[in-house]
């Protein structure tokens, strides 16, 4: 869903406390008992379903340069591996 200018407060208001839950369990080292190991598998799998199926990211290749659009996708938006 996209927000109007006239939601944008009232949007970043509501995903604060998400951002700062996250936050949090990365400081306190509560993520390892996530298992970093399998959390890396799972955005890497997020990251190159991203970089092969969204059909909106394509449009990328078509603004600009596709070689340049590749490589803003695989290392920007969507890593090609999440560092640790």
């Amino acid at each position: 869903m996209r927000v109007g200018v006239e939601q944008a407060e009232a949007s970043g208001a509501a995903v604060l406390p998400y951002v700062a839950a996250f936050i949090e369990l990365v400081r306190t080292g509560a993520a390892d008992a996530l298992g970093a190991e399998q959390t890396t598998r799972r955005q890497n799998a997020y990251s190159a379903a991203h970089r092969e199926r969204d059909r909106g990211l394509l449009l990328l290749r078509r603004i600009f340069e596709p070689s340049l659009a590749d490589r803003f996708l695989k290392r920007v938006l969507f890593p090609e591996e999440v560092p640790q």
